[in-house]
Parts: structure tokens; sequence; C-alpha cells
């Protein structure tokens, strides 16, 4: 799978994968493997964006006087475990450091 260059963090992503990279961090944590996901000429390709051992999420509610509801939902790959962030908008990551930013842009409509 191709890696993102590491300071490369403009890209717009359909959704986001979350793996276990299986080797160990210095903090002690195991490094993730963020990889986007992108639609280019009809065909789903994937990047990984970088592999650090913390991830921030950054992911917007819509509120109503009555209730509130989240705009990004994730579900699970089976049998492999793969985590899939996914929503109605785009997804950005950040550089690739030991930890790493991922933020949730809502589509318009």
């Amino acid at each position: 799978m191709p890696k993102r260059p590491w300071e490369y963090k403009e890209k717009l992503y359909d959704s986001v994968l979350v793996v276990p990279a299986g080797t160990k961090h210095d903090s002690g944590f195991m490094h993730i493997a963020v990889i986007g996901c992108y639609i280019e000429e009809k065909i789903e390709k994937y990047e990984i964006c970088a592999y650090p051992d913390d991830i921030s999420w950054y992911f917007p509610t819509i509120k109503y006087p009555e209730f509130e509801y989240a705009q990004v939902r994730t579900d699970c790959y089976y049998p492999q475990g793969v985590m899939r962030f996914h929503g109605r908008g785009k997804f950005t990551v950040s550089e690739a450091l030991s930890s790493v930013d991922v933020k949730f842009i809502p589509d318009k409509s």
C-alpha cells in the first residue's frame, strides 16, 4: 500500500481505516496504521497516512433542542477487525508524527 509523505496533510478522504500495526512505539503503546480511503477515477484507493501511537479525533455533532447526533459512524470489517470511520463528508489526517489529528468536515447539504 502506498505511504503518504510524512509532512503531507492536504488530501481529503472519504473514510479512514484504523489498523493495529503490530509494532511497539517508544511510548510502550502499539503503532496504529491510519489509512485514508478516497475515490479517484471511479476506483477506491488507499494510502497509509501515518503510524502514530495516539490519535485525536475532531468530529462535530449536530445539535437540535431535543437531541444531538453524531455525524461520524464506525464499523468494523469482519474478520480482520479493521475499524472504518465514515460519514457524509470528508476527513483530513495531520502530518505523520507520533500523535495524529483526524478531523471530519461535514457535507454542506
